[in-house]
Order: C-alpha cells, then sequence, then structure tokens
C-alpha cells in the first residue's frame, strides 16, 4: 500500500487544468490539514488536504462527501 506524505511548501499540484503552489501548514485535525497556497495567477488561496490515517479509501470519501453536503 502507498503511504500518506502531505504536500511540502513550493510543491506544484496540477488539478482541473490548473497548477497550484502549496504554500505553509495553517492548521488542520484528524480529519485533514489546512495550508496555503496560490493558483497560475498569484490569487490567495486556500487547500484542504484530506490526511487518511488508519481509514480506508471509502471512509475518506464518505466523510468527504458528508462534510461538502453539510
Amino acid at each position: 500500500p502507498r503511504t500518506f506524505c502531505p504536500p511540502q511548501a513550493g510543491e506544484q499540484i496540477p488539478h482541473a487544468g490548473q497548477t497550484f503552489t502549496i504554500g505553509r501548514r495553517l492548521g488542520g485535525g484528524a480529519f485533514g490539514a489546512v495550508y496555503e497556497c496560490s493558483d497560475e495567477w498569484r490569487n490567495e488561496l486556500v487547500a484542504k488536504v484530506v490526511i487518511p490515517g488508519d481509514r480506508t479509501y471509502e471512509q475518506v470519501r464518505d466523510e468527504w462527501d458528508r462534510e461538502l453536503t453539510n
């Protein structure tokens, strides 16, 4: 199985045809962590990274679905 590695400051992540640059970690909890982030136009954003821990993919997906709909 693959091991989860959190993003590092300066790491570029492609998503949906754009590239996002990760900044410093702002905080987090049991479910995930929040990072400063910017897009290609240097807009200041945040990125929420789900941390799987010892949960299965299905458990993480279901928790994320619940968070998005609440």
